[in-house]
This record gives structure tokens, sequence and C-alpha cells, in this order.
């Protein structure tokens, strides 16, 4: 009895030590885990990993990044009859001085010359420097391009076609970035990365288009110095995509409303904002972790991306507690952060079919802020501009059935993507 009782605990505690080393064996380092494991559970460290794949450096002299040599999004537009050829490596050639994004859009659009089509913000009249717009650029990797041009989603009526059967869904590695410019002087090199930029655009911002007379803004440059103050990146790595921003470090609006958070990339995971909200006084950022400067090197970053911070990320509407989660970088939003929420704002990317020949999206906004506060009334908790305030938290469903009496008036989404809403043409061919 004695034996098989001796017996029966060695069994067990064969099969208690083999239960732990499976567990053990199972456990995999964060490093190890899934993209989509990481997105999910732990979204900061993923977005820097995806963060400094794209910022390597891809041509040493002059110095470009790989996201410079993805798409623009002049180019995936460029012709609403036709699908186009990704840009490839053969604008490295034609990159010398001055080396600037506006150069790209020019080669991508087979306009090689010293004037591009190089957009400014939409939000220009939201920032605080009237005199200097702030200059932005959108660009899509090769995985995103594809997926549009083989589905002709440069085509408007295929875009509402696919969005009405629910059929727009990009690939897990599609991704884009969302890049933004100021002037600097030679002094910020170093501080700054920076392009030396030609370009001219003639803008309106989306807030003074309903105006009789909207103030228009001459957005043009001629070999210019230029900083990258602040950026989006956006993967589709969850189906709701995984939604982050970063800012340059010295940007004194940096934590403004909604504090500065990232549990990876730097020695201060939280920033709160100013007290009392008040803006435009600059913030202590911490320094980049030990993590994240290994990160650096290994993948060939350039040094001066230290002087960047991630503010946020963001995958779902709302938190555990139900609150609208809110995220929005204080140049690429300007007045809109205590409001923004990127993940909420990209669900009411739609086109309904009232006018087929100029489809309706939903709009972003549930108060347009009334008048402009203008520069010589600035307070300390107000920065000057419109107050518009955002749509957060989860979509209104009733918003996107407009008339259900005319189903043409019903708004279908575009897998989140206002690209897809707002640049995709019509063709006038027969």
């Amino acid at each position: 009895m004695k034996q098989i009782l001796k017996f029966s605990h060695c069994l067990l505690l064969s099969l208690l030590m083999y239960n732990c080393s499976e567990t053990k064996t199972d456990y995999k380092p964060i490093n190890l885990v899934s993209d989509t494991s990481m997105a999910a559970s732990n979204t900061d460290q993923y977005i820097w990993e995806k963060m400094v794949r794209i910022f390597q450096t891809k041509t040493e002299s002059p110095l470009n990044l790989n996201w410079e040599f993805w798409a623009s999004a002049e180019h995936t537009y460029a012709n609403a009859c036709e699908k186009s050829e990704w840009p490839g490596d053969k604008i490295q050639k034609f990159l010398g001085n001055p080396k600037a994004v506006a150069e790209i859009d020019s080669i991508n659009n087979q306009r090689i010359d010293s004037v591009s089509n190089f957009e400014t913000s939409a939000f220009t009249l939201l920032t605080l420097n009237f005199d200097n717009p702030y200059y932005e650029e959108l660009r899509i990797n090769k995985a995103m391009f594809d997926y549009i041009q083989d589905n002709a989603l440069y085509n408007q009526d295929s875009v509402y076609k696919m969005a009405k059967e629910g059929k727009i869904n990009f690939p897990k590695d599609a991704m884009m970035i969302k890049a933004q410019w100021i002037p600097v002087d030679s002094s910020q090199v170093g501080s700054y990365y920076t392009k030396i930029i030609s370009g001219k655009k003639t803008v309106v911002s989306k807030v003074q288009e309903a105006i009789d007379t909207p103030n228009y803004v001459d957005a043009s440059v001629t070999n210019k110095l230029m900083g990258l103050v602040g950026f989006h990146i956006v993967t589709h790595e969850l189906p709701n995509w995984v939604w982050a921003t970063f800012e340059y470090s010295g940007n004194v609006g940096i934590c403004d409303y909604i504090g500065c958070k990232d549990d990876f990339g730097c020695t201060e995971s939280y920033i709160a904002p100013n007290p009392d909200n008040v803006v435009n006084k600059g913030y202590n950022t911490g320094e980049t972790s030990k993590a994240l400067n290994l990160l650096f090197e290994e993948n060939n970053v350039p040094e001066v991306f230290k002087n960047y911070r991630l503010k946020g990320s963001q995958t779902q509407y709302t938190d555990n507690e139900g609150q609208p989660t809110i995220l929005g970088n204080s140049i690429l939003e300007a007045n809109l952060v205590s409001s923004s929420s990127c993940i909420s704002c990209h669900a009411r990317a739609t086109l309904n079919n009232l006018n087929p020949a100029k489809r309706q999206s939903l709009g972003m906004f549930s108060d347009m802020g009334g008048d402009a506060i203008l520069p010589g009334e600035e307070t300390d908790t107000t920065t000057v501009g419109y107050h518009p305030v955002a749509i957060n938290g989860k979509p209104i469903l009733k918003d996107y059935k407009y008339n259900s009496v005319t189903p043409d008036s019903t708004y279908y989404r575009t897998n989140f993507m206002w690209q897809l809403a707002q640049r995709a043409g019509v063709c006038d061919e027969e």
C-alpha cells in the first residue's frame, strides 16, 4: 500500500513538474510575441518597433529614410481611370540638392522641376502661427498602395461599391505616415530632422470652406529649410487599426490638455498637462529609454530622432470605464487636441451616393467652435484660431443612416481611410 502511495505521489509530482515545464516553455519574451498580440497589449512598444524600421536610413548622402520612398498620396490617386505603378527605387537617382519631400512628390508625378504640388495642412488656419503654415504630407507603404491599385480604389465609384458591400479591408501590413513640417533656421539642424523643400500651393482651411469669402493662404516656399515637427503612424495590425502620434520634444504644447503617454520609449511614462490647462509653456519630456536607444542602434535610425517623443497610441474607442479615448497631436490637430480621437474621426470616413458626381462624407465635428480667436486675443488657456469640437467615442450609428427613405443617403465606411473618401477621383472617360 505504501509503495502504491509512493508511486502515486511521484506520479503527481512528475505531472506537476511537467506542467510547470510546459508553462515555462510556452512563455515568450515580449520581443518574440506576434505583432498582433503586441499591438493589442503592448501598443507603445509595438508602435516604436514599427517606427524604427520605417525610419531607418535608406540613403546616406543625401540622407533619406525608408518611408520617404513610399508613394505619396498625390501619386497614389493621380489617375482615377487607371492604376499607377509603385514609384520604386528609381527615384533615388533624382535626389540631389535640394533633397526634399516636395521634390520626391514631383518625381512621383513625373514633374521633375522645382515647383511641386506639395500640400499644406487642411487645418492651416488652426495653427498657432499664422505667418508660417505647417506643411503636411501623406505617404503609404507598398502593401497599402498595392491594395488600392489592385482594387481600383483610386476611383470613387469603386470605393463606393466596395464600401457598400462591406468589402474594403486592407491587409494587416498596410501602413501610412502623415508628417508635418515647419520652417526652421540653420541653428536648429540637429535638433529637428530637416529637409530643404521647394513647393507651392494656395490652400484654404476646411473650417473656412463654407464661408462666402474664405481667407486663402499662400503657402509657397523655395529651397526652404524645414523641420519635421510631428507625425502620425497608422498600421492595420488590428481590425480598427493602430493609431499613434509623435512630436518633436521641444514643441511647446506637446503635452497640453491630454498629457503624454509612453510605456516603452521614454523615461517618463506619463507627463501630465500643465496645471489649470495653461498651454504653450513647454514640458520636460524626459529622455529616450535604454530599450529604445538599443532599437535605434540596431536599426540605424538617425540620432536626431532621440529628440522625438511618442505622445500616445490608440486601439479602442473607449477606455475600461466607457469614456472616450482621446489622442491628438499639438501640431497636426492644433486646437482639436482636447476632443480629438484618431480612431473615432476615421470611423466617420464614409461615402454616400446622393450625388454620384460629388459624393458626401460624414462630418468630423460636433461644433465648429464659433469665431476665431486672433493673435492679439490669446489668453493663458486658449490658443489662437478656431476651436471646433471633434466627435469622439464609439461610432454614432444613427449618423450613418442619413435617411431611411432614400437608400443613396446611407453613409458606407471606407475602412477608416479618409484618403479613399476624399482623394479617390471620378473618371471622366466614357
